[in-house]
């Protein structure tokens, strides 16, 4: 009876091509079903006293972690768009701005600066010591402001369920990690 109930709940829910909600479900399905064949077996080693007792808790486990995937795959199809699962997480330093603004304010601090140098040298002189000034404070000042602007930050990659595909930046660790359940709001994912 439960098969037929369960292939009645398969027909109906809408037919969606390359639906990644019902490919987690059957990936959740797989994983459940390695998970019960291996606790059997672990189950079959044990004295026959305490087998039958090991495999009626492997079978709860099971029945639970199928109602468990059954109910997520029920309320992933009314937030296909917002509910999805992460696909990874990772830590790492951030490069900062792109330097564009340092470069001018550097390239024109380098230029008062080598016209300065030159001091009453010819006019040639001058305008090379401007030039070169002028360089060597953009090429400076450029990665003064990159370098100021690095920071640490998580980058969790995650799936919609409509297939959709995204990440997010956080400036502290988001309790996430591959594979969680998630929902996204204002851009951000967070665990469900």
């Amino acid at each position: 009876m439960k098969s037929a109930s369960l292939l009645a709940l398969t027909l109906s829910l809408p037919a969606f091509a390359n639906d990644v909600l019902l490919d987690f479900y059957k990936l959740d399905k797989e994983q459940i079903a390695d998970q019960y064949k291996r606790a059997i077996q672990a189950c079959n080693s044990k004295p026959a006293k305490d087998a039958t007792a090991c495999k009626t808790t492997a079978d709860q486990h099971r029945q639970q972690a199928l109602h468990t995937a059954s109910a997520e795959r029920d309320h992933g199809l009314g937030c296909r768009s917002s509910c999805g699962r992460v696909d990874a997480v990772k830590h790492g330093e951030v490069a900062g701005k792109d330097g564009t603004a340092g470069a001018v304010v550097g390239g024109v601090a380098g230029a008062v600066v080598g016209r300065q140098l030159a001091g009453d040298s010819s006019a040639s002189t001058k305008n090379v010591a401007t030039a070169a000034g002028a360089i060597g404070g953009a090429l400076l000042g450029k990665k003064i402001a990159e370098d100021s602007g690095k920071h640490q930050a998580w980058t969790v990659s995650y799936t919609l369920y409509d297939g959709n595909k995204g990440s997010a930046e956080f400036a502290k660790e988001p309790g996430l990690k591959a594979g969680d359940k998630i929902e996204v709001k204002g851009g951000k994912p967070s665990k469900r």
